[in-house]
């Protein structure tokens, strides 16, 4: 997804809304995707979007030809007991995450319970009166 932001008569291309402000958010227009060219982007009556040209034509310096990177060493081989402790590692870590999820579910849960009972509470006020 692509976001523009419409800045006096052009727009601004965006690629993720997280880098910008949240009170922009909302003026923000997204799209799927945008034609291919360059210049300053508008948009016509319709709501297509389109590349202006400035003028200015774009100089694209020479290439220079990439020497081949040379292949990478074979990873080093884990012996069975640097692969079990790192198995065993990485369960700890799930075990404390998990651990950390079950807490804040329950937390969630007492947070609704109390709601619950609150509107129950107000329900029988509401009956009674």
């Amino acid at each position: 997804m692509i976001y523009v932001y419409p800045f006096n008569d052009s727009f601004t291309i965006i690629y993720d809304k997280a880098y910008i402000d949240e009170s922009l958010h909302g003026d923000l227009i997204e799209v799927e995707s945008l034609p291919e060219g360059t210049g300053v982007l508008k948009r016509r009556s319709n709501g297509e979007f389109y590349y202006e040209s400035t003028g200015q034509e774009i100089v694209q310096e020479p290439v220079s030809p990439v020497e081949p990177t040379p292949t990478p060493e074979p990873p080093v081989q884990e012996t069975t007991e640097q692969k079990l402790e790192r198995v065993l590692d990485e369960l700890v870590i799930q075990r404390k995450h998990n651990e950390i999820a079950q807490q804040q579910n329950l937390i969630l849960l007492d947070v609704n319970m109390t709601i619950y009972e609150e509107l129950i509470t107000l329900q029988d006020r509401l009956n009674n009166a």
